[in-house]
């Protein structure tokens, strides 16, 4: 008789497949007793019968099916996990001449006792599954109603076996959320940590779309999530605070989002206003790099002691009580309140178009309430966005902010700027030396 042995472990954490190789002793022992020949072996690792997930090796073995005599397993519920499972694969056995044996249950297919009582073993086995996929499911939501970690695969973060902080990656991850409030593109971030070395925790090097799924996670605002909700705190320590994963969260999941938007290359360009014509100067280069406005010429200036001027200028503000008074203020208004309302007034405006589709409104009473409804949406997203940007640049207030300014990205530097001041690039003639009084500024943080 030509055997084909079949295996399958649920669960192998720890990749040793000592769940296999009892299966194969025993049904190797079954097998040598019986002076039987084993073809081939076909061992499923690691896949669980509630989770429905594919079986490689068993579809391989049904493929060469005309090769065997007999299938060989050690019990029905590591061969089958549901009664229509049964079903076909004993048409397609029946098909081949195939019989199906099962040495801890005493099945054998190729008798009319062993059919029926492998008929009754897959349908107890199939309310066995389900009886323990809802055991898993009530235990995963009393989990996170509870706000307890169940385990899984390590987020990055968070060191491995309990969700604290990694003291190296947790740095990376507040970092990425203030990169995203301050415009940063989830491309620039993922380039910069591929180039820093930094690997998924499966890994693999960064992409967009990775930084992306990652930084929508409820979990590094201490959230616990059920069914893709959150339901409550979690019980481990959060990376960022609530505030600021609302903000970035906000961004990340708007419609219409750029995962990568057009790079600018230079600190200022679009930034600096013309003196003459009050449009924004562009760059240009000609032996060397400068700012010029490209609307009505009017100013020219070589770029680097524009730029230099600039930094000092954010830098020493920076470094003022009132820059601290003004800044940190700002970035601490309630944004999980004004993220409610936000979800509530879109919710009411959804309900208007269905409230005219029941003709239980008329067009002109839809109009009035959308445009009421969606100036406080405007208010309420404006006032996000305020405190989206001020929560971005808010780390470089401080006695001493050189540092935290040359680590920053390009983007987030030209987001502190737009933010904090407006600079104006005076005209002069034509081969003067630069000079500070050419550079005019104004303190828009000192004006809202």
């Amino acid at each position: 008789m030509r055997a084909a042995v079949y295996l399958r472990q649920s669960e192998d954490t720890q990749g040793q497949q000592w769940g296999i190789e009892r299966q194969r002793e025993d049904v190797l022992r079954y097998i040598e007793a019986r002076g039987w020949t084993v073809i081939d072996e076909f061992p499923d690792n690691d896949v669980s019968a509630t989770k429905n997930k594919p079986r490689p090796q068993f579809n391989k073995m049904l493929s060469r099916l005309d090769e065997f005599d007999v299938i060989v397993a050690r019990h029905m519920d590591r061969l089958l996990r549901k009664l229509s499972e049964f079903v076909s694969l004993l048409e397609v056995c029946d098909q081949t001449g195939v019989a199906i044996i099962t040495t801890a249950d005493g099945i054998d297919t190729s008798t009319d006792g062993g059919r029926t009582a492998a008929g009754i073993l897959a349908s107890v086995a199939e309310g066995e599954m389900r009886r323990k996929s809802a055991r898993q499911k009530s235990a995963a939501k009393q989990a996170a109603k509870q706000g307890r970690w169940i385990g899984g695969k390590r987020p990055f973060g968070y060191l491995d076996g309990a969700l604290a902080p990694h003291p190296e990656e947790a740095k990376l991850v507040r970092e990425a959320y203030r990169s995203v409030l301050a415009g940063e593109s989830l491309y620039s971030i993922a380039k910069r940590w591929n180039e820093d070395g930094v690997k998924t925790t499966d890994g693999n090097t960064w992409a967009g779309h990775t930084v992306r799924q990652m930084l929508v996670k409820p979990r590094y605002a201490g959230l616990r999530t059920y069914g893709g909700d959150v339901v409550g705190p979690a019980q481990w320590e959060p990376i960022v605070d609530e505030e600021l994963w609302q903000s970035a969260h906000a961004i990340l999941t708007a419609p219409g989002r750029q995962l990568a938007p057009p790079a600018r290359k230079h600190l200022l360009s679009g930034i600096l206003l013309c003196g003459k014509c009050s449009k924004a100067v562009g760059a240009a280069f000609n032996l060397h790099y400068v700012y010029k406005c490209k609307h009505c010429g009017g100013v020219s200036r070589q770029m680097a002691p524009i730029d230099n001027l600039a930094i000092k200028l954010i830098l020493g503000f920076m470094a003022t009580d009132e820059a601290k008074e003004l800044l940190i203020d700002r970035s601490r208004e309630d944004v999980v309140e004004l993220v409610e309302r936000e979800k509530v007034l879109e919710e009411k405006i959804r309900q208007l178009g269905l409230e005219w589709a029941r003709d239980l409104m008329t067009p002109v009473q839809v109009k009035v309430a959308t445009d009421t409804l969606t100036e406080e949406l405007g208010q309420i997203r404006a006032q996000l966005r305020r405190s989206a940007r001020a929560r971005a640049i808010e780390e470089l207030v401080c006695e001493n902010p050189g540092p935290i300014w040359a680590r920053w990205s390009l983007d987030r530097r030209r987001l502190a700027i737009r933010e904090i001041v407006e600079l104006t690039l005076l005209p002069g003639r034509k081969g003067m030396t630069f000079k500070p009084e050419h550079l005019a500024y104004r303190w828009l943080v000192a004006e809202d």
